[in-house]
């Protein structure tokens, strides 16, 4: 029998054009309708990534019962998505209650869901070329994996994406429970991203654009000290500082948002350089459109 937790994402599940018009029919058990969590929000964000990545394929890594995919494909018929999902049983439960196999079909403009029974952060997972974009919402017990507040994790994935692909991150809430060193008199509306540790990683992991060396340089950095994420965080910080030049050196390339109380507080990561806010605000529909203008870039301590 599926855990009450593992069906969570499938109570936010209500296509996009529902949602927005006001109305929800759903065909949910009874069962599963008394299970609340905070966590499943952020959803609705992962719906405008495609207006700012490559042409290409998106892959959702923490699949669950379809929430993000059928909101995706909704607002654009014509992706290729690849959902991941370690939770067959939850697979077969979202294709018998909440309309998972329709998204496994190709829409008249060939768009198409993909589904993949495995670990998303499995070195085997990627695809020729690399993905355009990554939705990362992966939890377990109503936590994140720990795994994505390694700095090591996110050079890995890095990877798997094309040249100015994106990821876009539910990071969970503000206190994640792990100790956290920073003083909160740093804290300021502009950094209280500090409070979360998936953020910090992303941070270390992406840090200031750095020219056309990036790429070959985490790749050294990773091989010389694997899992040692100390030593990782200490040679991202240095590495401005010797002899990359001032031209070189940027901002992190790290976004920031925080959902509000009623949506759980969570915060969300977007990868790569704040992109032009009236641009990307003017593709989406009204309820993604109002909160384009929250993004906010990670400024350094």
């Amino acid at each position: 029998m599926i855990s009450s937790t593992s069906l969570i994402s499938a109570l936010h599940l209500v296509p996009l054009r529902h949602r927005y018009d006001g109305c929800c029919q759903s065909s949910i058990p009874n069962s599963f309708l008394s299970v609340s969590m905070p966590w499943f929000y952020p959803k609705d964000e992962f719906a405008s990534l495609p207006a700012i990545v490559p042409r290409g394929p998106i892959a959702i890594f923490g699949l669950g019962a379809g929430t993000a995919a059928h909101l995706m494909l909704d607002l654009w018929p014509s992706l290729e998505l690849h959902g991941w999902e370690i939770d067959q049983i939850l697979v077969d439960k979202a294709r018998e209650y909440f309309e998972l196999s329709d998204l496994e079909k190709r829409t008249p403009t060939g768009g198409i869901l993909h589904v993949c029974v495995g670990d998303a952060l499995s070195p085997s997972v990627n695809v020729s070329g690399g993905y355009a974009g990554i939705v990362v919402d992966l939890f377990s017990d109503g936590k994140v994996l720990p795994q994505l507040q390694e700095v090591s994790t996110w050079l890995e994935l890095h990877g798997k994406l094309m040249p100015n692909g994106r990821f876009m991150v539910n990071c969970g809430a503000a206190n994640d429970g792990l100790s956290d060193t920073t003083s909160p008199e740093s804290w300021s509306i502009d950094r209280s991203w500090v409070q979360n540790s998936t953020i910090r990683a992303l941070c270390q992991a992406f840090p200031r654009e750095v020219g056309g060396y990036l790429d070959a340089y985490m790749n050294q950095v990773i091989a010389e000290h694997c899992d040692d994420q100390r030593a990782i965080a200490s040679a991202l910080d240095s590495s401005t500082a010797e002899g990359k030049g001032e031209d070189d050196v940027k901002w992190i390339l790290l976004n920031w948002k925080k959902m509000p109380k009623e949506e759980g507080e969570n915060y969300v990561a977007l990868t790569g350089p704040l992109p032009d806010l009236a641009t990307w605000s003017a593709v989406l529909p009204d309820r993604l459109s109002m909160t384009v203008n929250q993004w906010r870039p990670c400024l350094p301590l």
